[in-house]
């Protein structure tokens, strides 16, 4: 399936456009990775009678993590780990 995805504006920044495609139907919620970035999904629509059918949908999402944010959070993570052990 190939979506269109629609990405809300990050720290200030500009809002971003860019096509996903996977086997599986985008669910609300779900994290979906591109350019080394997370995003999560917050809404799938229907196409409207206007818009471009060469997408199955509309995906409306958020920034969840770039590769700085993922890099940090993954090595605390270990940290903390190493302190339980």
């Amino acid at each position: 399936m190939r979506y269109d995805v629609r990405v809300a504006p990050h720290s200030g920044g500009e809002a971003s456009r860019f096509e996903h495609e996977q086997d599986n139907p985008v669910a609300e919620g779900e994290v979906i990775r591109a350019f080394s970035i997370s995003y999560r999904v917050t809404s799938v629509a229907p196409l409207g009678p206007s818009e471009n059918d060469e997408f199955d949908a509309i995906v409306e999402a958020e920034r969840v993590a770039g590769p700085a944010e993922a890099t940090s959070r993954d090595a605390e993570t270990a940290f903390r780990d190493r302190l339980t052990e």
